[in-house]
């Protein structure tokens, strides 16, 4: 062992031991603990224009059960869903009606169903899959008509596209292989027109579908010896204008080319769970970074490792979120330690822990499900918010910051992005930001006619 990771194994070591018991940079603002636990990443956002957040996720039980609530802690609203599991949840203005709507996933051996409600918890509409539900919902404005549409894999059917609106099928593309499936959706030839990508895991194949009608413009086909296939980013890593897509195989990272799907380069690296794009120490281009087994890994855009710092209990790091949790200016990993009560934070420049927590409430964080980072009392200090698993009473936890530090809803991960893309580069336009900033000139314009 060389000196450098000499140096680096003690800091952690050192850092990682201290923290938990210093409780430095994240104190337990709530928990809500509903029955033996959660079984989606939190979706965090404004639902009714009120400038507090709403934080929405799908509890665990027979059958499963989804939750608004409110920034304190409370329960806005609730509704009963069906099947054995929750899947995933996102956010969207289905209507077009200038509010955001929330769509939830459930899987079932026997038939599996997607639901939209209103931001009140009214149900709008139901869709049934075939068999298992095999992705997490994602909602997106295929065809910038201002409302959005719902994709979702079933183990029967493949890739469903839904009418926001109605919930209405518009298109499928046809089945595959009955496993896990990760799509997200960019503007891959910047002419206006997005496609949607599709990953299969436990084959290691991807297709580029077309987002009106469903056809498949390009497949890479995989073989079944590339068995985890991982989370998609989509990002502008070296600011060239060009879109990279980075992916996961279990055992190396690759940069692809979506135009071509061709390989762009490939590192060695073993990772389970979802790493996170951004620009870390402020070059102008976007750092990857990778959970590993006992240790986070920062690459390069060029592929080049930046740093690998171990972790403290060896086991497999989970799903990464990146934010400014201390407000220094500077963006931190954060990581949950699957199977254990410990999150880390570290400086996403150097790798370094800066701060810990461990909980004390009961549940053990699972892998897949990232922390998601935002201001959700709007009161300038950010807020964590990450599900638990696995023992009788697993709660959903809310820690604040010690310190005011920012957020942006947008964030490349997949398990944090509210409308589910992990999609750096492509903006995909919000009715309800936009009316935030309307909001001062509808002001202006009743008070000149009141004059």
């Amino acid at each position: 062992m060389n000196r450098q990771i000499l140096y680096s194994l003690t800091f952690a070591v050192l850092m990682s031991s201290l923290f938990p018991v210093m409780g430095q940079g994240l104190h337990t603002e709530w928990n809500l603990t509903v029955g033996s636990g959660w079984d989606v990443s939190p979706r965090v956002h404004d639902l009714d224009l009120d400038r507090r957040d709403e934080v929405i996720s799908i509890a665990s039980g027979d059958p499963p059960v989804i939750y608004c609530i409110e920034y304190d802690g409370s329960v806005k609203w609730q509704a009963d869903l069906s099947g054995t599991e929750g899947i995933g949840v996102a956010l969207g203005d289905l209507t077009g009606n200038s509010r955001l709507e929330v769509v939830a996933a459930c899987s079932d051996p026997s038939g599996s169903h997607v639901w939209a409600f209103d931001r009140t918890g009214q149900l709008l509409w139901t869709y049934e899959l075939e068999g298992r539900c095999t992705s997490s919902p994602l909602v997106a404005d295929l065809d910038w008509d201002g409302r959005d549409e719902v994709l979702v894999c079933g183990e029967g059917s493949g890739l469903n596209c839904i009418d926001g609106a109605t919930g209405n099928l518009l298109w499928t593309t046809p089945k595959r292989i009955p496993n896990m499936n990760y799509i997200s959706v960019a503007d891959i030839g910047r002419a206006g027109v997005i496609d949607v990508l599709w990953l299969q895991n436990k084959t290691g194949s991807i297709w580029i579908i077309d987002s009106k009608s469903g056809e498949t413009k390009r497949t890479l086909n995989g073989t079944a010896e590339v068995s985890y296939f991982g989370q998609v980013m989509v990002g502008d890593l070296e600011s060239d204008g060009y879109l990279d897509l980075v992916v996961s195989t279990g055992e190396e990272i690759y940069c692809m080319d979506p135009t071509s799907l061709s390989i762009r380069w490939q590192v060695e690296l073993q990772s389970r769970y979802q790493g996170a794009l951004g620009d870390v120490d402020g070059d102008g281009e976007l750092e990857i970074l990778i959970p590993g087994h006992g240790m986070v890994v920062c690459l390069e855009a060029s592929g080049d490792q930046k740093y690998s710092m171990p972790i403290e209990t060896g086991g497999w790091m989970g799903s990464i979120s990146l934010g400014d949790i201390d407000g220094d200016g500077f963006q931190e990993v954060l990581v949950a330690d699957h199977m254990t009560q410990v999150i880390y934070g570290l400086d996403g420049n150097t790798g370094y822990v800066e701060l810990s927590y461990a909980s004390d409430k009961g549940g053990l964080f699972n892998g897949p499900d990232a922390p998601c980072i935002a201001d959700g009392d709007w009161d300038g200090l950010v807020e964590v918010y990450v599900v638990t698993a696995f023992e009788e009473k697993s709660p959903i936890l809310s820690m604040e910051s010690d310190s005011s530090g920012s957020s942006h809803h947008e964030w490349p991960q997949l398990l944090h992005d509210w409308r589910g893309t992990a999609n750096h580069e492509t903006t995909l336009i919000t009715v309800p930001e936009g009316l935030l900033f309307l909001v001062p000139l509808g002001a202006l314009a009743l008070y000149r006619r009141s004059r």
